[in-house]
């Protein structure tokens, strides 16, 4: 199938004596990246859902950029925790597009496209490597092209594309397929230090992103060992600097690490033997969703293996495919490496470490490349040596025509089926209407569509929702809270008290159950109760400028105008784009005398583009009838 490559050539020499046509490359990406935009064209407008809300639309610290600590600590009990490079991204689209979702999909659109490019580079490097021989340039190019389009388009994606916040997911992979490729351009590099600096570096972002990128060190000293080196000592001997400073990393992964135990790790009720029994049947269903991605659910609710039956056929699958990555790493490293790269990157969610969710499809964005590679590889082969041979067929267009024709057909079908499986987020009513189709027995599912009906009006509906959330799982605090919320609606405050008391009873850590019952106790008139909860929520997230404006408004009615305007003023301090509270405040400066400041506070206001109420504009003018104000 063409010459292996002399250890003193470059890819880029080979390159140009093969085709002297560097535009090739270029084209080649933007086939990637044409062919992906279409695919997402209708992802723009998606409302954020689930997650999106608490770790962007309230997530207050992604409001500014500045102090950039406040950035680097997310709030508690939401995706961005203890993931600080995740919560400065979504900070840093926040400054450029505010709340507008259609900014966040965009960045989360651009980065997908990088992870595409990169694998495409990634892989096109690799199977012109001598360890992949004997590939020739324009076989590994076309390979690669495959791979990233395929991989790219898969409806699978759309997961850790589409919802927003799973930007996690995507944003790891791209640092997570850098970090390799660094390494690889380094070897061959007249450079190589700087491209082993990049690689450290993005690894060191990506440990700040997304927990599953600890497994990058490994994966990365076996992709040395494999392909670069050919063995453990000439790979210690030559990068041992490399591969200490990527094990370095691990580091900055337990600073931040311990600080998602309310999501993940042992102190969940899930016994980890029954979680790691469960998630045999898991690993079954990606690796069938990669194959045949229907139906795609955005939420399983997914539940614990209770009997033999639900975990021996995936005990036996996972285990050959285990088997298969053992013998093969040993007889057949260049194979037995995808094998490890799928297992390796599912283990930190997919192993015995429980997770609050059992089941997303978000992760096998990274995992899905091993089996597309392996899969296009392995046609080609079969194809190369069995079809071609069996045929006749010798001439070099011929190995290229079928599997272009298959590679174009299959690309277009899994892009259009991309397609329409964005269109299921088109709304978040459209999105938790079509989960329930599939899991109609999803209690997180009905209590979300519940909140969106109640939101557009539709109250008996959303209430039939979230009652059947209640009784699929009796414990489901949010589910409570959520029904108290309803009944403030409707006027029944007393069932909403009882139902917030009961959230918080259930889920004493989340600090949106104590700012609910406050919103309760400030309609019941008992705002000592609210300044209790709000006290409590301002507590467990410093961060909160709704919580601080709410105790404020609490205090107003409690007669303390002095603590009331400090907590306006840190509200202000926290959001100083958010216009209420300068009026808040400036009713407190003027019930306390301070009538310059009050007119301070109502010039800001207005420069956000509030009209200033004409009863505290009177009221002022009449306290301070010297003052050159307007």
């Amino acid at each position: 199938m063409g010459p292996s490559l002399n250890s003193s050539d470059t890819l880029e020499s080979v390159e140009a004596r093969a085709s002297g046509r560097r535009w090739l490359l270029d084209r080649t990406h933007v086939l990637v990246i044409v062919a992906v935009m279409v695919a997402y064209a209708n992802s723009l407008w998606g409302p954020f859902v689930l997650d999106d809300v608490g770790s962007i639309a309230n997530n207050d610290s992604i409001r500014r950029l500045w102090p950039i600590g406040a950035v680097l600590q997310p709030p508690a009990g939401q995706t961005v925790e203890g993931r600080p490079v995740l919560n400065l991204s979504l900070a840093l689209t926040c400054a450029i597009s505010g709340l507008d979702v259609r900014g966040y999909h965009l960045v989360n659109l651009l980065i997908h496209l990088a992870a595409a490019v990169t694998l495409f580079a990634l892989v096109r490097r690799t199977l012109s490597l001598p360890a992949c021989g004997p590939f020739r340039p324009g076989q590994a190019r076309g390979l690669a092209l495959a791979v990233a389009l395929i991989w790219a388009l898969h409806p699978l994606q759309s997961s850790a594309v589409t919802y927003i916040i799973q930007r996690a997911e995507s944003l790891m992979g791209l640092l997570f397929l850098l970090t390799l490729y660094c390494i690889a351009r380094g070897v061959r590099s007249d450079r190589p230090l700087a491209w082993w600096l990049a690689a450290v570096a993005a690894c060191a972002l990506g440990m700040g992103t997304k927990e599953v990128m600890a497994v990058a060190p490994v994966i990365a000293l076996v992709y040395d060992r494999v392909f670069l080196s050919g063995s453990w000592k000439a790979t210690f001997r030559q990068r041992w600097g490399l591969h200490a400073a990527l094990a370095a990393c691990w580091g900055l992964l337990a600073m931040t690490i311990g600080h998602r135990s309310g999501t993940a790790g042992f102190a969940l009720p899930v016994h980890p033997v029954m979680y790691g029994a469960t998630q045999l049947g898991v690993i079954v269903h990606y690796v069938r969703l990669a194959f045949w991605p229907h139906p795609l659910v955005f939420d399983y609710a997914w539940p614990i293996a209770r009997s033999a039956w639900e975990v021996v056929p995936g005990a036996i699958a996972v285990a050959a495919l285990l088997g298969a990555t053992i013998w093969a790493l040993i007889r057949r490293p260049t194979w037995g490496f995808l094998g490890l790269w799928f297992l390796a990157i599912l283990a930190p969610t997919s192993s015995i470490m429980p997770l609050r969710d059992v089941a997303f499809e978000h992760r096998m964005y990274l995992p899905l490349a091993a089996v597309v590679l392996g899969v296009v590889v392995g046609s080609y082969h079969f194809w190369r040596n069995v079809v071609m041979k069996k045929m006749g067929w010798a001439s070099a267009g011929a190995s290229f025509v079928g599997p272009l024709a298959l590679v174009g057909v299959l690309a277009a079908g899994l892009g259009w089926m991309t397609f329409q499986r964005n269109a299921d987020y088109r709304t978040a009513v459209s999105l938790w209407r079509d989960t329930l189709e599939h899991r109609p027995d999803n209690p997180r599912a009905h209590n979300n569509l519940g909140m969106r009906l109640a939101k557009a009006g539709k109250l008996a509906e959303a209430l039939r929702h979230i009652d059947r959330a209640i009784e699929l799982d009796p414990e489901y605090g949010v589910a409570y809270g959520n029904r108290a919320a309803i009944y403030l609606l409707r006027g029944k405050r007393r069932w909403a008290l009882r139902d917030a008391d009961r959230a918080v009873a259930l889920e004493p850590e989340m600090q949106g159950q104590y700012y609910n019952r406050a919103r309760i106790h400030q309609e019941l008139n008992n705002h000592k109760l609210a300044v209790r909860d709000l006290t409590r929520v301002i507590d467990m997230a410093p961060g909160s400028a709704m919580a601080f404006r709410g105790r404020g408004l609490s205090r107003v009615k409690l007669g303390r105008d002095e603590r009331a305007a400090a907590d306006f003023s840190e509200a202000i301090r926290l959001r100083p784009d958010w216009p209420q509270p300068y009026l808040d405040l400036a009713w407190c400066d003027y019930r306390l005398g301070r009538y310059e400041q009050a007119w301070t506070d109502l010039a800001r206001y207005e420069q956000l583009g509030q009209v200033t109420p004409h009863s505290l504009m009177r009221k002022l003018r009449q306290a301070d009838p010297d003052s050159s104000r307007p």
